[in-house]
């Protein structure tokens, strides 16, 4: 290894940016941290959402009686004293009546539907619990991506560009680089 590439493996071997656990090696042990691949799992990706049927939501809040409260709320004159949670009653009730698929997969119409149930269950008409029910039926998380990363010691020249001598024709750490590397 050129002198340039010791001093990309000391930075490694000291930083230890990527977490794989240097500190306390033998040069071997080291050297075989740095040479085998690994798999890493990439942040949990948004919610996809996806449109459900007005069935699914009765399903839900026709057992507790919740429909028959936003039923009733929607049928109120606004007065002024439960203008947001009468408009919120009428808004989702429109939603599951007139629909025989909510399009929940369309950002608007999801937040509606949220700030309606937002609405009611401030209203004390709509439980937590039958809109976690509601949400589980919309938004679907997907699993994190997984990637199998090449050895860390290619990595590390792959993010460090270094020039490589004409006659290097190994992409594998021994102890005796990370032991020049550490001296």
């Amino acid at each position: 290894m050129t002198p340039e590439m010791i001093a990309v493996l000391r930075a490694e071997l000291q930083a230890d940016p990527a977490g794989r656990g240097y500190a306390g090696k033998t040069p071997a042990e080291a050297a075989d941290l740095l040479n085998e691949s690994y798999i890493a799992t990439g942040p949990t990706p948004a919610p996809i959402l996806r449109d459900i049927a007005s069935s699914d939501v009765h399903k839900i809040i026709v057992p507790t009686g919740e429909l028959f409260k936003i039923s009733r709320l929607a049928a109120l004159p606004l007065d002024g004293t439960q203008d947001v949670a009468i408009g919120a009653a009428w808004s989702f009730s429109e939603m599951l009546t007139r629909w025989a698929t909510i399009e929940t997969s369309n950002a608007g119409t999801w937040a509606a539907a949220q700030t309606s149930m937002a609405a009611l269950q401030n209203a004390g008409v709509l439980s937590a619990g039958s809109i976690a029910a509601v949400v589980a039926l919309v938004e679907v998380t997907p699993s994190a991506p997984v990637t199998e990363h090449h050895a860390r010691i290619m990595e590390i020249f792959i993010q460090n560009p270094v020039e490589f001598p004409a006659d290097f024709t190994r992409y594998a750490a021994t102890a005796a680089d990370v032991q020049e590397a550490l001296s």
